[in-house]
């Protein structure tokens, strides 16, 4: 509700004009009060002035010394005066660069109030040409527009005098937009708002989860509901992806109102297709998938298609929102070829140092290039050639091949000779003989005579040179002495370690051992007590395997009876580090390549999957036939060797640490396992594990400090 006041009378007092060159003049021009008058309350036998003015650094006195107290808020433009109740006071106001003004107050009463607005009315201004216009509204902290300037209600500020909109808004009161007219006497306005009530906005999004903002406030995420005024609002909707959305949004004086909107992905999609596999996409120098559909916030790109010996191709895309753009990419070539076939077959061809596949058409960037090809036993070949754009060169090479000879001297002289390299046969004969047209390299001689033992040598092939070998057959044989009953000889040889039935088992691979002793038997309860002096298994039985026992009181055992028999212990404690010498004639753990050569049946295996047998309950005490318990060693039948129990009755300990990694990547001669780990290599099953697990391919693994009911172990001797 507004309230417009007309003037009642109005009092103009001019002021004293210096008539100074450069001084400016004011007025004071009594106005109407307000609807709410100022209070004096705090004086209560005073009266008051107040004084409205845009004019800075006001300064006020009086001829009877009259004023009590002021109270000065220049930054609205108000002031309050305190003044004694006596008759014709004159009030005078000063400014520096202003002419003094004067206001004449004949009679003032206890908390009565005067109100003037004091004007500028020099001549550069223009007398009248503006006024200094208050508006008084309820309630006070409404928001107040009018000639392009803001108000504060009580606040004095000049408006040129004419037709204006007013415009006075506040949140939770119903607005006021009009046109008022400034005049001389007209310069104090008085409004009241009227106040509304909140209605039901319902925001959705499709999706949801999007940021709201009313008015640049953020309101929370979608879908959601709020209580608002009526009136304008600017809203917006910003989720990541999306285009944001901006609007202005009525909210009308009745609800519920529901609000919804529709997002827009902020993203373009592009799809690079390449004819050429192997070449890469790139977009701005980071590879992206080809052949798929890659969607992109919308932008500049530098797409860039590389491959090895083609033209790189280059382009820039711009994407907008809802772009779907695809590229076919052909590369245009960038290389010659080459072919080159060598003899011998065996020969390495190497462009640059390169080794390349000369069974293939080989593809080069056009340039000049170094060809080298290398066989064993052959004069290097090297020439420079140039290939060239969309050019094949096609290169035959035969290695010139170096020649050595050999002359052997043997006694006895009908012994039998064999030549071989890399286990090929190159030559064999009887008695001495010169050998001519030996290719150069390495060669392994082996004579063989019955009553002696057999000579096993190498010797080295010299182009252009005659090497000599004398061989002197010393008498005996080739088959060792027994050193025990219990003890079974395992001439070596080569085998396929592993299978590809497991994991831990693969590849299958090549390995050759040495020729070693292995036990024809577990060590039994009766072996260890007659060393050890206790017994620690937990199925007891003299000639039934010794179990519970762990991998370092194996290798203890083992250096115990080496020393008990007047051997060389193989293993050197101390506390958990434990060292081997190889060469040592005391006993030790089979290493797991000896291991599972020996459980094959060494030189005489038929490749059968249990260690003497297809038939696992032929060869071994196992799950099915164990009855939970160990059984006497020696009770199943033996393997190809004569060796028993290898698979079943208990798990035996090995030397090797544990590992995958070195299992699939081992030394093929004599592996002895990695130097580290945190488990040994357990073999051959036992009574309580189903038959698969008693194949001789099965690798399994313990902590050497475990100890178990099925675990034992069988002993291993060097062979000197």
């Amino acid at each position: 509700m507004r309230q417009k006041l007309i003037v009642i009378s109005t009092l103009l007092l001019l002021c004293l004009t210096l008539n100074a060159q450069g001084i400016r003049e004011m007025r004071a021009r009594e106005i109407e009060p307000p609807t709410v008058r100022e209070l004096f309350l705090s004086n209560p036998e005073d009266g008051g002035l107040v004084i409205y003015s845009t004019i800075p650094n006001l300064f006020f006195d009086s001829n009877m010394n009259s004023i009590v107290k002021k109270e000065e808020n220049p930054r609205e433009g108000k002031y309050r005066l305190f003044l004694k109740t006596m008759p014709n006071q004159i009030i005078i106001i000063k400014s520096k660069g202003y002419a003094e003004c004067h206001i004449h107050i004949k009679n003032l009463k206890a908390q009565e109030g005067r109100y003037y607005a004091l004007e500028d009315i020099s001549e550069d201004v223009g007398i009248g040409d503006s006024q200094a216009v208050v508006f008084n509204v309820k309630p006070a902290d409404a928001i107040i527009t009018a000639g392009g300037k803001t108000f504060k209600s009580g606040e004095a500020q000049p408006l040129k005098l004419g037709k204006h909109q007013v415009k006075i808004n506040k949140e939770g009161y119903k607005n006021i937009q009009e046109i008022i007219e400034v005049s001389e006497t007209s310069i104090l306005f008085n409004y009241e708002l009227e106040q509304i009530d909140v209605v039901l906005v319902k925001f959705r999004s499709q999706p949801d989860g999007a940021d709201l903002y009313i008015d640049n406030v953020n309101k929370g995420k979608t879908n959601r509901d709020l209580f608002l005024y009526p009136g304008t609002y600017s809203v917006k909707l910003m989720k990541d992806g999306y285009i944001s959305i901006d609007g202005i949004m009525e909210v009308p004086d009745k609800g519920p109102n529901e609000f919804n909107y529709s997002l827009i992905k902020n993203i373009a999609s592009l799809k690079i297709n390449t004819i050429q596999a192997y070449a890469k996409v790139y977009l701005n120098n980071k590879e992206v998938n080809k052949n798929e559909q890659i969607d992109l916030t919308p932008g500049t790109y530098d797409l860039e298609v590389r491959a090895d010996l083609f033209e790189t191709y280059r382009e820039r895309i711009d994407l907008k929102a809802g772009d779907n753009e695809q590229r076919n990419i052909n590369l245009k070539a960038n290389y010659g070829q080459i072919k080159v076939v060598a003899t011998p077959s065996n020969a390495q061809v190497f462009i640059n140092n390169e080794e390349i596949d000369s069974s293939k058409l080989l593809r080069l960037s056009p340039g000049i290039y170094q060809l080298l090809i290398k066989a064993d036993s052959h004069i290097d070949y090297s020439e420079m050639v140039e290939i060239k754009l969309d050019e094949t060169l096609q290169k035959s090479i035969s290695l010139s091949p170096k020649y050595g000879e050999l002359m052997i001297l043997v006694n006895p002289s009908d012994a039998n000779i064999q030549i071989t390299q890399n286990d090929k046969i190159i030559k064999s004969f009887t008695g001495s003989q010169i050998v001519k047209d030996l290719f150069e390299g390495n060669y392994e001689i082996t004579a063989k005579m019955s009553g002696y033992k057999s000579y096993k040598g190498n010797i080295n092939i010299i182009d252009k040179q005659r090497a000599e070998l004398n061989i002197e057959m010393k008498e005996g044989s080739d088959t060792p002495k027994v050193i025990s009953k219990n003890m079974v000889f395992v001439e070596g040889g080569t085998f396929q370690m592993g299978s590809n039935e497991y994991s831990r088992e693969k590849p299958i691979h090549s390995v050759t051992v040495s020729s070693f002793f292995i036990g024809k038997y577990e060590l039994t309860q009766k072996e260890w007590q007659e060393v050890m002096g206790n017994n620690p298994s937990y199925f007891k039985g003299d000639n039934r395997p010794v179990e519970k026992v762990t991998w370092y009181d194996a290798v203890e055992f083992c250096n115990k009876l080496s020393e008990k028999e007047g051997l060389t212990p193989a293993y050197t404690i101390n506390g958990d580090n434990v060292s081997c010498n190889w060469s040592a004639n005391g006993y030790r753990l089979p290493t797991e390549a000896e291991w599972e050569y020996a459980a094959r049946g060494g030189n005489k295996s038929r490749n059968y999957r249990y260690s003497g047998s297809n038939t696992v309950g032929d060869v071994a005490w196992y799950s099915s036939n164990s009855r939970s318990q160990t059984h006497d060693v020696g009770t199943k039948a033996a393997n190809e060797l004569g060796i028993y129990d290898m698979s079943g009755n208990v798990w035996e300990w090995s030397w090797d640490w544990y590992d995958d990694s070195y299992y699939s990547s081992s030394p093929s001669s004599n592996p002895k396992g990695p130097s580290s780990g945190s488990c040994r290599v357990n073999r051959g099953g036992s009574w309580v594990y189903v038959d698969d697990l008693c194949r001789v391919a099965l690798r399994y693994y313990s902590s050497p400090g475990n100890s178990s009911r099925n675990l034992g172990f069988r002993l291993v001797r060097t062979f000197e």
